[in-house]
């Protein structure tokens, strides 16, 4: 059947179902397209998302154009000589760079494992030297500074042999998935981000391979293999036979771990379920809990000033903004104003709701959606603050898919899903069926909850209800970092 342009593309944007889609087609192909399959993470995460950052949409002006900027990149980072050398250790941890949540999560696990008696050595992707409230938490621990222009300075030497070889390797992919809607229009508007993936790949493989051939780790840890320094590290291992220990960075999806990780650490036992659902095994899919609330539960309780059952409704939105072909401006639109709808019907105050939106998230759309429905929309209700202060502050959550809605367990927060259109996010579902969190679908499910939760015998009676089941599913663990050691040191 013929399909506009328009909804071809639409039509190939991320899901879990379209990922299942993807390999399948993928499968019908190999041996012939051993080398796509193999960099599906890369895939998929290139050619269904859409430009957010600067440096993301310079790429969208051209494959020429990209071509002679990363060739001129590659040559200025070359001409800047760092000398690197990598120490032997039993555990190799990679931290991409410094984002707070990348960095919550695995320096934990380093200090863990430094605790339980293993070498640890972590290479830190960053522009410039380790902030020292980093080095002071990793004490003991061998920390080596990475810098991407060490990933760039690679390039120098292979570039057009690097080129030739990713164009057709996806010419190999374009052939394979071209039955599927939508993968012309993918690939001819952000096939260059999956070129600069593949070649950035590449750089790094070289990079790993002279820094760590002499090296014999138990394991290396990573928490965005989808990352090209990160999978190039993971393929590396691989090689090796070195055990990979994968920490989902959000809440789970096919994409995110369809790669060569030999362990993957998730946020509950309702995400264990997901994967052994989609054929993971049960020895290599770990449920206990994310060693992020090693570092943010303190935070939180050290910036709280009154307990969540004290007072009245402190309500705390965490948005997410829209993203074609899965949460539709339309749904987007809808949560906007059920949410702003709901707290005028309830009157309330900035000192009874916050909102905290995602970093790429348009704050100026969020207020032309809040006009054109004639909704008011105060610029006192949107928080600056860190998320430890919003989470200390907040009693009840409500977002639509956040990370921070596992968060919210954290700091003793009854959390309330938003579903007001087609999504359907399918470790949601699973967490919602488990118990963690209700569900609003409508305004008025929205409303009538919150009333509830002005009334504080209710609210407390919701929120221990909400934290028995955080508990249940392994979600809240004090133990997390060092349960999180003791698996990765039997798994040798």
């Amino acid at each position: 059947m013929e399909t506009t342009p328009q909804s071809r593309e639409n039509d190939f944007w991320y899901t879990d179902d379209k990922l299942r889609l993807m390999e399948h087609t993928l499968t019908k192909h190999r041996p012939w397209a051993e080398d796509v399959w193999d960099r599906r993470i890369s895939l998929s995460s290139s050619l269904t998302k859409s430009a957010r950052s600067p440096k993301e949409k310079k790429f969208r002006y051209g494959i020429f154009c990209y071509l002679g900027w990363l060739f001129w990149r590659a040559r200025k980072a070359a001409a800047t000589k760092h000398d690197i050398s990598v120490p032997s250790a039993d555990f190799l941890i990679h931290i991409v760079g410094n984002v707070s949540i990348e960095v919550d999560t695995l320096i934990p696990v380093a200090r863990a494992l430094c605790d339980s008696g293993q070498s640890v050595v972590v290479l830190f992707g960053t522009e410039k030297n380790v902030p020292a409230e980093i080095t002071q938490q990793l004490r003991g621990v061998l920390v080596v500074p990475v810098s991407y222009d060490d990933f760039l300075g690679r390039l120098h030497g292979f570039f057009w042999r690097d080129v030739r070889e990713n164009l057709l390797l996806m010419g190999r992919a374009f052939v394979c998935l071209f039955p599927l809607k939508g993968s012309v229009e993918a690939f001819w508007n952000r096939g260059v981000w999956w070129l600069h993936n593949l070649l950035e790949a590449r750089a790094a493989e070289r990079l790993w391979q002279q820094l760590l051939s002499q090296h014999r780790f138990k394991g290396v840890a990573v928490a965005s293999e989808f990352a090209p320094g990160a999978e190039a590290l993971c393929r590396l291992a691989k090689r090796n036979s070195w055990r990979v220990h994968h920490f989902l960075h959000g809440l789970p999806s096919l994409q995110e771990t369809r790669g060569i990780s030999t362990d993957v650490y998730c946020y509950s036992q309702a995400d264990r379920d997901f994967f052994l659902r989609n054929g993971w095994s049960k020895n290599d899919v770990h449920a206990l809990g994310h060693p992020r609330q090693c570092g943010l539960i303190p935070r939180i309780q050290k910036a709280r000033a009154s307990q969540p059952g004290e007072g009245g409704l402190r309500l705390l939105l965490a948005s997410q903004p829209p993203s074609p072909g899965w949460f539709d401006s339309e749904e987007y639109e809808q949560t906007i104003t059920a949410v702003l709808g709901a707290a005028a019907a309830l009157g309330l105050t900035s000192d009874e709701f916050r909102m905290r939106l995602h970093p790429v998230e348009s704050k100026e759309q969020f207020l032309r959606i809040a006009a054109s429905r004639g909704l008011a929309c105060p610029e006192q209700w949107f928080s600056r603050r860190p998320i430890s202060e919003d989470l200390a502050w907040a009693n009840v959550m409500i977002t639509t898919f956040s990370t921070m809605a596992i968060e919210a367990a954290y700091a003793d927060c009854l959390l309330i899903w938003l579903s007001f259109g087609p999504l359907r996010y399918e470790i949601r579902e699973m967490l919602v069926e488990n118990g963690y969190g209700r569900m609003a679908r409508t305004k008025e499910d929205l409303s009538e909850m919150l009333a509830a939760c002005r009334i504080p015998e209710q609210r407390v009676q919701l929120t221990d209800l909400f934290l028995v089941k955080a508990r249940q599913l392994g979600i809240v663990n004090p133990g997390v970092a060092s349960a999180i050691a003791k698996v990765m040191n039997t798994k040798q």
